[in-house]
C-alpha cells in the first residue's frame, strides 16, 4: 500500500491550515499509470513510500497559477535557501525548477507537465527527509514560537531572532510573572528570574532554561509551537 511520506503530509497540514477553503483539484501525490513508466518521486519506492506531492495553486476552482501556489513556492524557497537543515530536494512551479543540486537557483523546466496549476515538491530519499518535523514556513510566522531558538537564547547564547524570546516574555507578562518594561527580546536576569518563578510553581526545575515541554506550556493557545 502506497503512502505519502510524513514530512510532506505535514507540509500539506500547514497549507490547509493557511487556506482551509482552497481548491484541491490539482493536488496529487501518487503517480498514475503514465508515471509508473517514468523515473518520478510520485512513484512508490520499494517500501511503498511516495516522496513528492503537488499542491493546487488556486483558492477557487480555476486553471493555472494562483495565490496559493505563489506563496507556497515562496515559502519552500525561503526554507530551501535558508541554510537550515531541511528535506527538500527540488521544487517545480510555472515551468521553473529549483533543485538542491544547483543551489535552488531558478532554471527552465522542460518536462511535459509545466506545473502551472500546482507546486511540485520532492524530498530526499532519506529517513531524515521522510520524517522531518520542522516548520515549512507556510503558516503565519507571527503566531509561532520556535523551541530551538528559545532554548538557545535562554542557555546564554545571543538570540539571532530575539522575537522568540520576546514572545516568551510577552507570555510571562500576561501570566503575571514579568513587568512590561522587560519584554524586549533579551533573556536577561529579570526575565530568567521570572521564568524561574513560573518553573518552580509548575513543578519544573527552576534553572531559567525552558525545555520543550515548558515552551509548549508557556505558548498555551496563543502561539503555535515549532521546533
Amino acid at each position: 500500500m502506497a503512502t505519502l511520506v510524513p514530512s510532506l503530509q505535514r507540509m500539506w497540514n500547514e497549507v490547509n491550515a493557511r487556506w482551509p477553503n482552497r481548491d484541491h483539484w490539482s493536488d496529487g501525490w501518487l503517480g498514475d499509470t503514465r508515471h509508473s513508466h517514468l523515473v518520478s518521486d510520485h512513484n512508490p519506492d520499494a517500501m511503498g513510500r511516495v516522496h513528492a506531492n503537488d499542491t493546487d495553486a488556486t483558492i477557487s476552482h480555476v486553471m493555472g497559477s494562483g495565490p496559493v501556489g505563489d506563496e507556497v513556492c515562496r515559502a519552500l524557497l525561503r526554507l530551501a535557501r535558508s541554510g537550515r537543515s531541511h528535506p527538500i530536494n527540488y521544487i517545480i512551479y510555472r515551468s521553473t525548477i529549483y533543485s538542491r543540486a544547483y543551489g535552488f537557483r531558478a532554471r527552465a523546466y522542460t518536462g511535459i507537465n509545466h506545473h502551472d496549476s500546482h507546486v511540485h515538491c520532492s524530498v530526499l530519499h532519506t529517513d531524515f527527509a521522510r520524517n522531518w518535523k520542522g516548520w515549512w514556513g507556510i503558516l503565519d510566522t507571527r503566531k509561532t514560537l520556535d523551541i530551538s531558538k528559545v532554548i538557545y537564547a535562554f542557555s546564554g547564547h545571543p538570540a539571532s531572532r530575539p522575537v522568540h524570546v520576546q514572545r516568551v516574555q510577552n507570555r510571562l507578562v500576561s501570566l503575571g510573572w514579568l513587568a512590561k518594561p522587560y519584554h524586549h527580546g533579551y533573556a536577561g536576569r529579570k526575565t530568567k528570574n521570572a521564568l524561574k518563578g513560573w518553573q518552580k510553581k509548575h513543578g519544573y526545575k527552576a534553572d531559567g532554561i525552558p525545555g520543550a515541554a515548558q515552551v509548549r506550556a508557556l505558548a498555551g493557545s496563543v502561539y503555535r509551537v515549532v521546533s
